[in-house]
């Protein structure tokens, strides 16, 4: 089987409206989820129709949420938790998809929605989840310029 895509080099990347090759790296990327695209509906039956009748609506991007191994100090991860705790801003985000041949990417706004800690134990390693509200028209794009 070719064509695959590998997880192992993924990286989540903000603020540059440039290009991803100039966009700050989250460090310490463990695991993620997403984007997850919808399409809302309107249902609009009326007396004239012969069954259930719906139009599409805006498309929805979801979230994306991710784990960090958390390092204190570093200052994307440190960024996440001042954007989150301030009024919140939309931001450019990558979520870069390396593979054999080149890297293809996830463009588009987002904010941070969720951070919460977990792990402190003495034989766990501290971890922040976190999660981006996509927002607007995420396009798919490659390779990285």
């Amino acid at each position: 089987m070719t064509g695959q895509v590998l997880g192992l080099g993924c990286k989540l990347k903000v603020e540059s409206s440039v290009s991803p090759a100039a966009a700050t790296n989250i460090g310490h990327l463990r695991s993620y989820d997403g984007p997850q695209f919808t399409t809302g509906e309107q249902e609009v039956t009326d007396g004239d129709s012969t069954g259930r009748e719906h139009l599409p609506t805006f498309p929805d991007p979801g979230s994306l949420p991710f784990v960090i191994f958390w390092q204190p100090g570093l200052t994307t991860q440190e960024a996440l938790l001042t954007k989150i705790q301030t009024v919140p801003q939309t931001l450019d985000f990558y979520w870069l998809q390396p593979t054999s041949d080149t890297t293809f990417y996830f463009r588009g706004q987002a904010f941070v929605r969720d951070l919460s800690f977990n792990g402190g134990a003495q034989n766990e390693i501290f971890q922040a989840n976190a999660a981006l509200r996509l927002s607007g028209a995420w396009t798919l794009e490659g390779p990285v310029p």
